[in-house]
């Protein structure tokens, strides 16, 4: 005897129901799209601004409840006594996803930055045009009160995927030692950064472009889809890159002077997709640092040597694992100097860090 499926019949009070809660929906997601953006814009305007002291503008935001991606166009942090803003920010376009809910955790399927701008100042030896912020914000944070201090629970869960930079810029214009350094063109693709098994579709491969006072400097990523591990790899090589050009712009105030150092790298970014298990991003390869002249804010020397150089690296920065094959070290001096006061040169060193 055949069986038949019993037939839905929907009355009319189903169908009231049903269309109420379409509706209500509906309203709700309307109310967000209209309220989200106008609630962000204030946070910007208001909040951020008041928080780091900077008249901070934005055009316009736009927010689609039903995919839940925000996008934001025309973001500057003005610049006191300058026509020219700290940052400025073509659009932000952020496409969060529903699982967020799930995993309790937030989760960014998508994240594309158009056009960010950064001009950097060096006033001084130890003051950039950004410093104020840096203290202000360190105010606040010395404000809160202390909280007691918790166990090590590892990194906060969160999953970001498929993260892409496009035609940024920065400028480094030092008013100490009255050079200027370019950064255009830049680009980076980075296909996740994930502290738990979240899967998504990845079509972001890793890349970054940039061109250093008009030098290009390219680096290209391979995928692996069909690997019984998915996984893209982003290979670091350079030789001899002068890390004395770019030490004078560093962000805080150093007790030391980098005269002269040379990068070498070769290494390997890997992005990993295990079907069961969290994605990894693994770093693996060498690394080496020639010609060192470290001195102190008068010129004195610190130390030298003639080439470090470590082998066989393999670092997983979101599991906080490093393993180190060999460390070689080539005329190490280290100069070591005693003052009238019994204090040592590398003291002084040590207790400005």
């Amino acid at each position: 005897m055949p069986l038949r499926m019993p037939k839905l019949r929907f009355t009319r009070r189903v169908g009231k129901i049903l269309l109420g809660i379409a509706a209500f929906i509906l309203v709700v997601f309307g109310v967000a799209a209209w309220q989200v953006p106008k609630i962000l814009g204030n946070v910007l305007t208001q909040d951020v601004s008041k928080m780091i002291g900077r008249d901070v503008s934005v055009g316009k935001i736009t927010f689609n409840p039903f995919t839940l991606t925000i996008r934001a166009r025309d973001l500057a942090v003005a610049q006191p006594g300058s026509q020219t803003p700290l940052l400025t920010l073509a659009e932000l376009d952020a496409s969060a996803a529903w699982t967020s809910l799930f995993w309790f955790a937030p989760v960014v399927d998508r994240l594309t930055l158009r056009e960010p701008n950064i001009a950097i100042v060096r006033e001084d030896v130890t003051r950039f045009n950004f410093s104020d912020i840096q203290q202000r914000v360190a105010e606040l944070t010395a404000a809160k009160p202390e909280e007691p201090p918790k166990p090590d629970e590892g990194l906060p869960r969160f999953s970001l995927n498929n993260m892409v930079i496009e035609n940024g810029s920065i400028t480094l214009d030092d008013k100490v030692t009255g050079r200027k350094q370019v950064v255009d063109e830049l680009g980076v693709g980075v296909p996740f950064i994930s502290t738990f098994g979240y899967a998504t579709d990845i079509d972001v491969q890793p890349r970054l472009h940039l061109r250093i006072n008009g030098s290009p400097f390219d680096l290209t990523g391979v995928a692996r889809p069909f690997d019984v591990v998915p996984s893209s790899t982003l290979r670091v090589a350079f030789d001899g890159l002068q890390l004395e050009k770019w030490a004078d712009v560093w962000p805080m105030p150093l007790p030391f002077k980098v005269e002269s150092a040379l990068l070498d790298s070769n290494l390997q970014v890997v992005f990993e997709q295990p079907k069961d298990a969290p994605p990894k991003i693994r770093v693996v390869g060498d690394l080496g640092l020639r010609r060192l002249d470290l001195r102190d804010t008068e010129g004195q020397g610190l130390a030298a040597w003639s080439a470090l150089t470590v082998s066989r690296l393999e670092l997983e920065p979101i599991a906080r694992r490093v393993y180190v094959g060999d460390v070689g070290l080539w005329a190490p001096q280290v100069y070591a100097r005693r003052y009238g006061n019994q204090r040592l040169n590398w003291q002084d060193v040590a207790d400005k860090l």
